[in-house]
């Protein structure tokens, strides 16, 4: 699913689907989670699917961003990015 829907609408298409309830559930249910942090390059998937405008992306690094956590930001010594 998507990290960003453009209206509300499909944000309720999306987490309508029986797989995406299914995922939902098992998440809320989870008492850990593994994550990593994201590239953070022109070439990313956050740059690459469209979550952000190039321009943004440009802001986000002149500011230190150096990846990203579930679409929040951070620099190199791991700390949120205020933007």
């Amino acid at each position: 699913v998507p990290v960003y829907a453009d209206r509300p609408e499909q944000r309720d298409a999306f987490m309508s689907q029986r797989s995406v309830q299914d995922v939902v559930f098992r998440a809320r249910r989870a008492n850990i989670a593994v994550l990593s942090v994201g590239s953070f390059s022109n070439d990313s998937p956050i740059a690459n699917y469209g979550f952000i405008k190039p321009s943004e992306l440009e802001e986000l690094q002149a500011a230190g961003a150096v990846g990203d956590i579930l679409c929040h930001f951070i620099d190199a010594e791991g700390r949120t990015v205020d933007h």
